[in-house]
C-alpha cells in the first residue's frame, strides 16, 4: 500500500482516513491533542460542551445513507430541536419552530473518532509546519512536537484539511495550490461556555427550546446542550455563539471582558435571573466559518471538490487539500469535499 498523509482530524479529514483505509496506508496528523478539530467538545467534571459544531443538517442522499446506517448509529442521532428566533429590539417578531438536525453523541468529537478508530497510524500534538518533496511521489513532512522540529518522510501523498490560513502556510512549497487556499475568506468568532446546577426560571417560550437564535444581537446563537440527545440532563449546559461581525470588532479586547459581556447580553436576552453560574469558559475560533470558499463549484455532482494543481496528469504534484472552506461553510461541505477527494483517489 502506498503511505499518505493527512493533516487534520476533523471532520474532512477524518471521514477522508475512513474512506481511504483499505486502499492506503493512512497517517494522519493533527496539532491538537485530540481528534475533531472544530468539532471539537470541552468536559468538565460534571457535563460537557459542543462549542464548535453543535449540530448539523445533511441534504446529500449518499452522504445520509452512510451516515444512518448501523456502523455510525452508536455515535450520531437525530436531534427534534425546538428553535426560538427572536429579534433583540422586536419581542413581536418572535417565531418558533421544530428543526430536525444531526448531532453526535455523547460528544461532537465522537463522529470523527469513530472515522479514525480503525487508523493505527494517528499522531495528536504533531503540528505540520510545512511539506518538503524529497523526489517523485516522495514527500516528507516538517513537525514541530514537544518545542523541537523533525521530518517524517516516505509519503506518495499528501493532504492537508487544516482551516484555509493554515492550509496555504502548510503548502507554501506548492504555490499554485497554497494561492488557491487564500481566495477563501474565513471569519473569527467567540463562544462562551455556562453550565450550572440551578434550575433555570425563565418564560416558557425559552425553557422550552434546544436552541435560540438571535437577530440585533453581539450573539448568533444560544444551544442548551443539556437538552441534545446522549448529553447528562440534570446540569444547564449554554453554547452562547457570538455574531461573526461582532467578534471581528471586538478582536483585540480582553477575552474575560467578552465573556461578561456576552454572558450578560445571555441572561438579559433569555429573561433568566439569579442563575449560580459553576463553570464559564470563553474560546476564539481564529477560522470559524466561511465567508468565501476557495472554489467556485456550479456543478457539485461533476466538479472537483478539492484543492489540487491544474497541470496535466503526468507531471503534478500529489499534493490536496480539502475542507468546507473550499466549498462552502457547513458540516456537510466538509464531508462531500473530502468524499470528493477520496472518489478521486480510489479511481
Amino acid at each position: 500500500m502506498e503511505k499518505i498523509a493527512i493533516i487534520g482530524t476533523g471532520l474532512s479529514g477524518s471521514y477522508l482516513a475512513y474512506l481511504l483505509k483499505d486502499k492506503y496506508e493512512v497517517h494522519c496528523f493533527d496539532k491538537a491533542r485530540g481528534d475533531g478539530g472544530r468539532s471539537s467538545s470541552k468536559r468538565t467534571d460534571e457535563t460537557s460542551f459542543d462549542f464548535g459544531l453543535s449540530y448539523f443538517k445533511i441534504n446529500n442522499s449518499e452522504l445520509k445513507k452512510e451516515l444512518e446506517s448501523e456502523a455510525f448509529s452508536d455515535v450520531l442521532t437525530r436531534w427534534q430541536a425546538k428553535v426560538l428566533e427572536i429579534d433583540k429590539y422586536d419581542s413581536a417578531a418572535t417565531e418558533e419552530s421544530i428543526e430536525e438536525y444531526y448531532t453526535a453523541k455523547p460528544f461532537a468529537s465522537s463522529l470523527s473518532k469513530k472515522f479514525l478508530e480503525k487508523i493505527e497510524h494517528n499522531y495528536k500534538s504533531h503540528k505540520v509546519l510545512e511539506i518538503i518533496k524529497k523526489a517523485e511521489n516522495n514527500y516528507s513532512l516538517k513537525i514541530e512536537k514537544e518545542e523541537s522540529e523533525i521530518e517524517i518522510d516516505g509519503f506518495a501523498k499528501i493532504i492537508c484539511t487544516a482551516p484555509s490560513v493554515q492550509s496555504a502556510e502548510i503548502t507554501k512549497n506548492f504555490t499554485e495550490i497554497s494561492s488557491v487556499c487564500l481566495r477563501a475568506v474565513m471569519s473569527s468568532n467567540f463562544v462562551v461556555l455556562l453550565s450550572s446546577k440551578d434550575t433555570l426560571k425563565s418564560s416558557e417560550h425559552v425553557l422550552n427550546s434546544g436552541i435560540i437564535k438571535i437577530t440585533h444581537s453581539p450573539i448568533s446563537d444560544i444551544v442548551f446542550n443539556h437538552k441534545k440527545p446522549g448529553r447528562n440532563s440534570e446540569i444547564t449546559s449554554l453554547v452562547i455563539k457570538a455574531n461573526r461581525f461582532w467578534s471581528k470588532s471586538h478582536i483585540e479586547i480582553d477575552k474575560e471582558n467578552l465573556k461578561k459581556l456576552l454572558t450578560e447580553e445571555c441572561l438579559s436576552l433569555c429573561g433568566i435571573k439569579d442563575l449560580e453560574i459553576d463553570f464559564s469558559h470563553i474560546h476564539r475560533w481564529l477560522y470559524s466559518e466561511t465567508l468565501k470558499p476557495a472554489l467556485e463549484i456550479k456543478d457539485f455532482r461533476h466538479e472537483n471538490l478539492f484543492i489540487r494543481d491544474s497541470l496535466p496528469e503526468d507531471k503534478s504534484e500529489q499534493i490536496y487539500v480539502c475542507g468546507d472552506w473550499c466549498i462552502g461553510s457547513y458540516a456537510e461541505d466538509a464531508l462531500l469535499s473530502a468524499k470528493s477527494l477520496a472518489d478521486y483517489l480510489s479511481l
